[in-house]
């Protein structure tokens, strides 16, 4: 029975027309947040603080969509667009010291933003991320010492495809986003009557229902 409630679920995301699916990432909290940032900073400039936030969305004071996001970002401009990747650490250090966590996000964003990798994207173009956008993933485990799989990775690589989105760039390669295995997709698993799961499975599980939707 539960087998089926997924089949079915499954065969309602197919029915969702195209135009629903590019609207979603509209709706997210932090597009609507970050999306001021696209139209005034440089485009590798904008994509780093984009990781750089997705990075430490993760143990927040309630949900990240009322307790992050929303406390975050109004605190920058986005009319100052920073020199070099080192002024992304004075910019969010004071924001993340107040979070729960502070100093562990401190230290992720340290870890970041002095990386080759948030240089590389520093300077890179969005069509250079998009073709390059499945070795960042990579590369961004790597550099924060994680599985490319860690839900806190798989946001930061959902935050970099969404500033992809916002200037219209969409010639990368989305099944390299994997599926974060948090409280809501267990929660759905649930609600389907699935049985549960290690964070392996049921990633498998939603990534083939995203990848037939």
């Amino acid at each position: 029975m539960s087998e089926s409630r997924y089949d079915e679920f499954v065969d309602s995301l197919k029915e969702l027309p195209l135009s629903v699916w590019k609207a979603t990432p509209c709706e997210s909290i932090s597009w609507k947040l970050l999306k001021p940032f696209s139209n005034s900073w440089e485009f590798g400039h904008f994509a780093s603080l984009f990781v750089a936030l997705g990075l430490n969305d993760y143990a927040t004071i309630g949900k990240a969509e009322v307790g992050y996001w929303p406390k975050i970002v109004p605190e920058m401009s986005p009319y100052i667009d920073p020199a070099n990747p080192l002024e992304l650490i004075d910019i969010l250090r004071p924001l993340f010291t107040n979070e729960r966590l502070g100093q562990k996000k401190v230290k992720r964003l340290e870890m970041f933003a002095r990386s080759a990798l948030c240089s590389r994207v520093w300077g890179s173009t969005a069509p250079a991320i998009a073709s390059e956008f499945t070795d960042i993933r990579i590369q961004l485990g790597k550099t924060m010492n994680q599985k490319p799989t860690d839900e806190t990775i798989a946001l930061a690589i959902k935050c970099l495809a969404f500033a992809l989105l916002m200037v219209d760039e969409v010639s990368f390669d989305y099944g390299a986003i994997p599926v974060p295995v948090d409280s809501r997709i267990r929660c759905l698993s649930a609600r389907l009557g699935l049985p549960n799961a290690d964070e392996d499975t049921e990633r498998l599980r939603w990534a083939g229902a995203s990848s037939n939707s």
